[in-house]
């Protein structure tokens, strides 16, 4: 006898109207009927009664519910991860679905996805090969948020090389000609934003006529300003990864006596609090995380209306807006 077939025998009543309290199914208002529901629900913890989300999901041909997968277990609070968290679960549950979040990183992810819980997915910053293998299995619609690792799935991301371009520009307008790239994150390295927006400086100097910007990864920011100081040709202008690795190094020029900008103008990406209140606060790229999730979760939703095929949707690149601060400022051999 399985359990749903002992909570009826228990209770006194049919497995049909066991499945149909189970599943929230019960709309009746009577007393008694009230009671009956309540005293199903208490036999069914009492005997362990765990839910099929499997067969829950096959018979309602919808689950209502969206994963939103992370490559980390935990992700770190950026001011950008709690925009996507934020206009997500707004925009979803405008829609009548809800949002739950997925630890990509976790050994139970590819389990979850596989097992039927989620009407569809998405995936953000990095497409693991375990969550892409898991997606694939289970036939699972999948968008891409600032990520591009697979061909099959539409992605949304930020036109980061464009918009490194508009960064580095500001900066050869300002009259420097010396520029660095500096990324001290190792467990970025992978992410297609670092060498996007790598190639966005890239792309301006070659343009200006100017020497190839000298990169510095995966050092502490002590070192970095080290590297940096000890260049035969010392760089007026740094670019940087994000604001988490500009913050530590505008840090480290102040303890050195470095000033910024007169000295070393710092240019970077993200517009957090953070930048908004640094000393001297930060010029940078605003990068649309809320606007990104709003378009993945719009993409989402035209697949599962049947107004889209997922695979015939296209990438979408997403444009920055530059934020001038008093972090940049000319040359100091102007």
């Amino acid at each position: 006898m399985d359990t749903i077939e002992q909570i009826a025998t228990e209770v006194g009543v049919s497995v049909t109207t066991v499945r149909r309290v189970l599943r929230g199914g019960n709309k009746e208002t009577w007393p008694s009927a009230m009671r009956r529901a309540r005293m199903i629900r208490e036999a069914a913890d009492r005997l362990g009664y765990k839910a099929n989300w499997c067969a829950a999901s096959l018979a309602r041909k919808s689950t209502r519910t969206i994963a939103l997968v992370h490559h980390m277990v935990v992700p770190v609070p950026t001011d950008q991860w709690l925009h996507i968290m934020e206009e997500t679960v707004e925009v979803l549950h405008q829609a009548g679905y809800d949002l739950q979040f997925v630890a990509g990183g976790s050994a139970r992810a590819p389990q979850m996805l596989m097992e039927q819980r989620f009407d569809a997915c998405i995936v953000v910053h990095r497409l693991l090969p375990e969550i892409k293998r898991a997606v694939e299995q289970a036939n699972l619609p999948m968008v891409q948020l600032n990520c591009a690792e697979s061909a099959k799935h539409p992605s949304i991301i930020n036109d980061d090389t464009a918009s490194a371009k508009t960064l580095t520009d500001h900066l050869i307008k300002l009259g420097h000609r010396r520029i660095a790239y500096y990324h001290r994150s190792p467990e970025n390295q992978g992410h297609i934003s670092v060498q996007t927006r790598l190639s966005g400086v890239t792309k301006a100097m070659a343009q200006a006529g100017l020497p190839a910007a000298p990169v510095t990864f995966y050092e502490d920011e002590q070192a970095a300003i080290d590297q940096i100081m000890q260049m035969a040709e010392r760089p007026t202008a740094v670019v940087t990864y994000d604001d988490y690795d500009a913050l530590p190094l505008q840090h480290a020029c102040w303890q050195r006596g470095i000033k910024v900008p007169d000295d070393l103008s710092i240019a970077t990406f993200n517009d957090t609090r953070q930048a908004r209140y640094a000393t001297p606060p930060l010029t940078t790229m605003d990068v649309p995380a809320a606007d990104a999730a709003r378009a993945a979760v719009n993409v989402l939703l035209q697949w599962l209306g049947g107004d889209a095929d997922m695979q015939q949707l296209p990438q979408q690149l997403l444009a920055a807006s530059l934020i001038v601060r008093q972090s940049t400022g000319p040359a100091p051999d102007c």
